[in-house]
């Protein structure tokens, strides 16, 4: 099954979905970084158990499509479009995927979803840093994360 199964078919009726942030608290994305900035191979420092089946210490890469707005998310031989909605904000299918924070040498990052249900801290191989692994976790905070349920990457 591939992403988008998970993503579609992990959530039924009368299934309870963890929500990871508090939806009353104010979210907004960044403006830095454009998909070019982005693409690359990244590493999962932190994140929260989530129906895209991503987890803490994986590896992925994103590319940037031929049209130059959407992203390609490729992991362990999936492969997901993340279609463009605005700066930094990204959907599949309905589910929205929102670039929250880049770091200014766009070497971590922190993507989340004004819904709770997705949430994680990515770094580029041997780029991460204790600093903005605290910055990392701070902006999770401020836009309403749950930083007890925050799984660290071994």
């Amino acid at each position: 099954m591939g992403l988008f199964g998970v993503l579609a078919g992990c959530v039924g009726p009368g299934v309870e979905v963890p929500q990871y942030r508090d939806r009353a608290a104010p979210i907004g994305s960044t403006l830095r970084g454009a998909p070019q900035d982005i693409a690359g191979e990244w590493r999962i420092a932190a994140g929260y158990p989530g129906v895209l089946g991503l987890m803490p210490g994986q590896s992925l890469v994103l590319q940037v499509a031929d049209n130059g707005r959407d992203l390609m998310l490729l992991v362990d031989g999936r492969r997901l479009v993340l279609n463009a909605d605005g700066p930094s904000r990204y959907l599949i299918g309905n589910q929205a995927l929102w670039v929250l924070w880049l770091d200014d040498g766009f070497r971590t990052a922190v993507i989340g979803a004004p819904d709770g249900l997705i949430g994680w801290i990515m770094h580029r191989p041997r780029q991460a840093s204790a600093d903005r692994m605290l910055a990392a976790r701070e902006i999770l905070d401020f836009n309403g994360y749950d930083l007890t349920a925050l799984v660290v990457a071994p």
